[in-house]
């Protein structure tokens, strides 16, 4: 993800419970090709709005969500 700044507190935040829920509805036998496909429509349109970094966090939560090994650990905010 290229972002022009890290995640502050309350983002890192928010993001960190939607990526918990996400796993426990996936745990739940959620449909995972739905959220999948769910995010990344979502970060289509975001990208072609211009909002970037908004897309790449989309992305990155499917990422996070589908290969649960690999996640965004948010690091200390300045």
């Amino acid at each position: 993800m290229i972002a022009d700044r890290p995640m502050n507190e309350y983002e890192s935040a928010l993001y960190e419970a939607v990526r918990v829920l996400g796993l426990a509805v996936i745990e739940k036998g959620g449909n995972r090709n739905a959220i999948q496909a769910g995010l990344e429509e979502m970060a289509d349109e975001m990208e072609a709005d211009g909002r970037q970094n908004g897309a790449a966090t989309l992305r990155l939560l499917c990422r996070a969500l589908l290969n649960p090994d690999i996640a965004y650990v948010p690091g200390k905010s300045n």
